[in-house]
């Protein structure tokens, strides 16, 4: 089988999770770029590779930008969702949060972080670069929310 197909059976327990090296960064834009996400990713951004076998078909990213911490980028290569991926992705990811987190997330994903401890934030208290970038994601047609995961 070639290496990028997707096999028939996939066992979850042989999917590996690790921080992404700067060899694999190329893979990191190939999964974002699969998936139209246009944010890229800055050197100390912590990243986080989902692996079967060699094949990269998960990531996420924690940040610091302006003062918190951040969620972003959780994306699952196409032929690969709804595997149980994504939520052993945002597993790992939360089991290396030290302090409080926000994200981003569409409305189909909120049970999802939801089981990982993410609350809905009310826009009175989140911080304002969110709101404004929650706003600017209004062209997709997607809703948007604000979570919160107090540490």
């Amino acid at each position: 089988m070639p290496m990028h197909a997707t096999p028939l059976r996939f066992d979850l327990d042989a999917l590996t999770i690790r921080q992404a090296s700067p060899y694999e960064f190329a893979s990191v834009v190939r999964l974002y770029d699969e998936g139209g996400y246009d944010g890229r990713y800055q050197a100390s951004d912590f990243l986080l590779l989902a692996l079967s076998g060699q094949q990269a078909v998960g990531v996420v990213r924690l940040v610091q930008d302006q003062g918190y911490t951040l969620l972003r980028g959780l994306y699952i290569g196409k032929d690969w969702r709804g595997r149980g991926i994504g939520r052993r992705l945002l597993a790992a990811a939360a089991g290396h949060l030290t302090t409080p987190c926000y994200c981003l997330a569409q409305s189909s994903l909120l049970g999802l972080f939801a089981a990982q401890g993410f609350i809905p934030c009310d826009d009175s208290i989140s911080p304002p670069f969110l709101l404004e970038r929650r706003h600017r994601y209004g062209w997709t047609g997607k809703t948007y929310h604000i979570l919160y995961r107090p540490d």
